[in-house]
């Protein structure tokens, strides 16, 4: 970045924090680095779950829980929701924080990526696939899903949720809390 995004202003670096930083002189912006939100859903029927076969890259051709990348405005179950009903037709809610995939930048070229994956619930709809982005899908036994190309953290939710189908599963959406900011939310393993 050469120019700060909120001024025009030429950006110069800075230490700040300890790091050096591309900081604009004039509005004080100062680039934190970049990040990428993405989100992934688990959707469970019966001894079975809902997988896709990507379409692009990165990744064509392999098998995953299916989701995508969150805009700057949206909420995670939000973007899951959209995500799953774009690419399969399905539409779908969001049941509970199942973890979290971080994976800080470790070459100059990437983003530190952060990925949430949620267990999701069946609202409605029919099978349709955006041939754009998913090739094939389909509701998979854990069997199925062992002899196909799926990446490890898309493998081990998987295998998580469908060998522990009763357990306390993940983090749940706590609306009893007041936070900053209009679209904040806070998951937690507990209730007060």
């Amino acid at each position: 970045m050469l120019y700060c995004p909120k001024c025009s202003t030429k950006l110069k670096q800075q230490n700040i924090s300890g790091r050096i930083r591309p900081t604009c002189p004039l509005c004080k912006y100062t680039s934190w680095g970049s990040n990428t939100l993405g989100v992934g859903g688990v959707l469970v029927d019966g001894n079975k779950v809902l997988l896709v076969q990507r379409a692009q890259d990165p990744g064509r051709g392999r098998w995953c829980i299916p989701g995508g990348y969150v805009e700057v405005d949206e909420k995670l179950e939000g973007a899951v929701h959209r995500e799953i009903l774009e690419e399969t037709g399905l539409s779908t809610e969001a049941v509970s924080l199942l973890g979290i995939r971080d994976y800080p930048a470790d070459t100059p070229e990437r983003d530190h990526d952060v990925y949430f994956v949620f267990l999701m619930r069946l609202l409605g709809g029919i099978l349709k696939l955006d041939h754009h982005e998913v090739s094939q899908a389909g509701f998979l036994t854990l069997e199925e899903c062992l002899k196909l190309d799926i990446p490890p953290v898309s493998l081990y939710f998987i295998q998580s949720v469908l060998q522990n189908p009763q357990e306390d599963r993940g983090f749940l959406r706590e609306d009893q809390i007041q936070l900053v900011g209009l679209k904040s939310e806070l998951y937690s393993r507990t209730r007060v």
